[in-house]
């Protein structure tokens, strides 16, 4: 076999090899994107979740009756939110998410609430780590502000519905 022909053979092996390994980076990097998007979609639908259920931990602790479109928002968005770990096998929490959304293990609201807060906190060191710390601050403090009975934050555009 001559050397140019063992040269031309060489290059269809290292352009195989190449395209090969340009397949595989790309796999991947495409496998990593969509967990990325599927892990910020659940971690903003357990926010509308923890809001939502802000509502039922109040009235079990007064002893109220949830209107039923309360319950049916919290209803579709746990159900939301199971579809995308469903469909997205690989995200981190998915058992204690799921326990959160459909466990018998948490004897109240509130227990579950402290419970899906915390695991808000697990998704935002992943999902959005700037936007969660400040979103959590300012809940906080929009919290206090209506314990304390003063409606300062009313005008806020994202306050109006």
């Amino acid at each position: 076999m001559s050397n140019a022909m063992l040269g031309f053979l060489g290059g269809i092996l290292v352009s195989f090899i190449s395209a090969l390994l340009a397949s595989l980076i790309q796999r991947h990097n495409e496998m990593n994107r969509r967990r990325d998007q599927a892990r910020f979609d659940i971690y903003m639908r357990l926010m509308d979740l923890n809001s939502a259920y802000f509502w039922i931990a109040t009235a079990e602790l007064h002893n109220e009756e949830l209107p039923r479109n309360q319950k049916e928002r919290v209803f579709s968005y746990a159900w939301e939110i199971a579809d995308k770990l469903r469909a997205n096998d690989n995200i981190e929490c998915l058992e204690e998410t799921l326990q959160i959304l459909f466990g018998s293990r948490f004897p109240t609201a509130n227990e579950r609430a402290n419970a899906l807060s915390a695991l808000l906190d697990k998704f935002s060191k992943s999902a959005n780590p700037k936007y969660a710390k400040i979103i959590k601050t300012m809940g906080e403090e929009n919290i206090r502000s209506i314990a304390s009975g003063s409606q300062a934050h009313k005008n806020a555009p994202g306050s109006y519905w």
